[in-house]
């Protein structure tokens, strides 16, 4: 009979050695597939929360939108918090009468905003001259302002016409971003009005209104701080129409009593203008699982302010937070 003979000590070592580095690399194989596993199902979990964000954000825009229509463009600015199926939705509703609008507004007003956002005096005014410059349709270019050869080569120059929309002012020379990030939220396209409305105006607009007395405008703050609530309010469908509206004219009036009038600034008011009202809708979405989305929408109501209405802008804004001039 034949022998079978056994390995060498070392042989079978080396065989041991072997299975080992295997079995260690098929480990690694089956952790990588796990991993990727986990990250892609991750992944997917993130893409579905962020779809329900979109989704509730877009919800709240048509819910403010509904609510706009219902009281017939008289909503008054603020916000609100709405609770959906899938997580919270917080409206703010912005009228757009209520802010500088770029292509109407006097040079005066504009200077008055930028040094109200911390800019100094003469920039200010060159700025305030450069919008003008930007937005007419001659060439010359006044005092202080720019036109097509102040501007660096490729840039495009002077516009030589009117704003379209409010991040135009970006292309303007002397703008910088971090500025354009603060004026954002004030400015429009949208008014058509060379003043603002002091009775919708944001606290920073009146802010900026040139020469206004502090002391008349905090006054008048705390006023309408006081009387929010009934312009705020939502219709009470209990009570009779006519006894809302009777509440919130003697609330107008009260306003219009405490606005501030010393040093000429009514010369800034826009005050019971017949124009459509239009709107800046934000709704920012909070899902369950605390995924976020932002939309924003800007829409005009027909001008008897009744069911039609005209979306004038669908967009995500930026998120970006800057500082400094």
């Amino acid at each position: 009979m034949r022998r079978v003979q056994s390995l060498p000590n070392d042989e079978r070592g080396i065989a041991l050695v072997m299975v080992i580095w295997v079995l260690a690399l098929l480990s690694l194989m089956a952790a990588s597939f796990l991993a990727e596993a986990r990250v892609e199902v991750r992944r997917t979990a993130n893409l579905r929360e962020r779809a329900v964000a979109e989704a509730l954000a877009e919800a709240g825009v048509h819910l403010a939108l509904a609510r706009i229509v219902a009281e017939h463009g008289g909503t008054h600015p603020q916000s609100w918090t709405e609770s959906l199926a899938s997580g919270t939705v917080t409206i703010t509703l912005a009228d757009e009468r209520g802010k500088i609008d770029l292509n109407e507004a006097e040079p005066a007003l504009l200077e008055g905003l930028f040094e109200s956002q911390g800019v100094p005096a003469r920039a200010a005014e060159a700025l305030a001259a450069a919008v003008a410059d930007f937005r007419d349709t001659d060439r010359a270019a006044a005092l202080e302002g720019a036109e097509d050869g102040d501007y660096a080569p490729g840039s495009g120059g002077a516009k030589d016409f009117r704003f379209e929309t409010p991040d135009e002012l970006l292309q303007v020379k002397g703008m910088t971003q971090a500025l354009y990030e603060r004026l954002a939220p004030l400015v429009t396209v949208h008014s058509t009005l060379p003043g603002i409305d002091p009775l919708l105006a944001p606290d920073a607009v009146l802010r900026a209104v040139p020469n206004i007395d502090r002391t008349e405008l905090n006054k008048f703050l705390t006023t309408r701080r006081k009387l929010a609530a009934v312009l705020q309010a939502r219709p009470d469908p209990q009570r009779a129409q006519a006894g809302t509206d009777t509440r919130r004219a003697k609330v107008y009036g009260e306003l219009h009593a405490a606005l501030p009038r010393r040093n000429s600034v009514e010369r800034f008011y826009a005050l019971d203008n017949a124009t459509p009202p239009v709107f800046t809708i934000s709704a920012e979405a909070v899902t369950a699982e605390g995924a976020r989305y932002r939309r924003e929408a800007v829409v005009r109501l027909s001008e008897d302010g009744l069911n039609s209405w005209q979306m004038l802008e669908w967009r995500r804004p930026r998120t970006a937070v800057l500082t400094g001039y």
